[in-house]
């Protein structure tokens, strides 16, 4: 959501025109690589695994925001991802408050 809403209403170039389900498909399909995150279980080469297939998640998504919103320049589209990554991180990390919270509230209230 965030990045179709950054790339089509803070940053569109003139020919952009995706639409949420449009954007939402393409970045889905960039996402994939992620699914083999399970090599991570290989000890020491997990990490280093993981690390490839991150990056291969993040040109994947630099590449289908550049398709999808019809951008002319890769740094507008490396832009909007950074932009939507740190987004998923700030969600991410008040939902992880939120669970250590809930977490220390129940132990407490159970002594």
């Amino acid at each position: 959501l965030v990045v179709w809403l950054v790339g089509t209403k803070v940053m569109p170039d003139p020919a952009t025109k995706a639409d949420f389900p449009e954007a939402f498909r393409v970045i889905a399909f960039a996402a994939a690589p992620g699914v083999l995150g399970i090599v991570t279980i290989i000890p020491i080469l997990g990490w280093l695994l993981l690390f490839v297939i991150w990056l291969w998640s993040i040109a994947a998504m630099v590449v289908a925001v550049k398709q999808v919103l019809d951008y002319t320049d890769m740094f507008k589209a490396i832009i909007v991802v950074v932009i939507g990554f740190v987004a998923y991180l700030v969600v991410w990390g008040l939902m992880a408050m939120m669970m250590m919270g809930a977490s220390i509230m129940s132990g407490a209230m159970g002594r």
